[in-house]
């Protein structure tokens, strides 16, 4: 999730090919925000950027074919518009879409903050959990090794 990380790769889901989005417009004195899509067997991240007043959205990620100049399809995706979301995403079954299944959030602001923080936290004990069980593993083994005092 961290951003320095993510370049490093050549590969990359859509929450981080759009954290990856964010940090570069966010150098351009745009106003972004991510957009999260959870519909049926549709679970998608993606950004939206604000310009002259105008909402456009971007998907980093899957890359679907429509005009980025026209702020009405992002209008049209906030509202989720099942035809719009079809035309883009054919592959996928938009029937029970709602608007409550479409969240605009993290207004000019890092999307992964916790994400983050669990990575480096699980990263860290991956990399030291050893050293404490070989501390641990001495320890048990020095305790065994000790004459019982009753067997003198």
């Amino acid at each position: 999730m961290d951003p320095e990380d993510l370049v490093k790769k050549n590969h990359g889901v859509c929450n981080q090919q759009s954290i990856i989005f964010q940090e570069l417009i966010k150098n351009y004195s745009f106003e972004y925000a991510s957009i999260r899509i959870v519909s049926g067997g549709f679970s998608h991240f993606a950004s939206a950027v604000k310009d002259d007043g105008d909402w456009f959205y971007f998907d980093s990620f899957l890359e679907p074919v429509y005009d980025r100049n026209n702020p009405l399809i992002s209008k049209k995706i906030f509202n989720a518009d099942k035809e719009v979301f079809r035309k883009l995403y054919p592959e996928y079954n938009f029937d029970h879409l709602t608007k409550e299944m479409i969240t605009f959030g993290d207004l000019n602001s890092f999307p992964a903050k916790q994400g983050v923080m669990f990575q480096k936290i699980t990263q860290f004990l991956s990399n030291f959990s050893w050293f404490l069980l070989l501390i641990v593993s001495l320890l048990l083994r020095s305790l065994s090794l000790k004459p019982d005092v009753q067997d003198k």
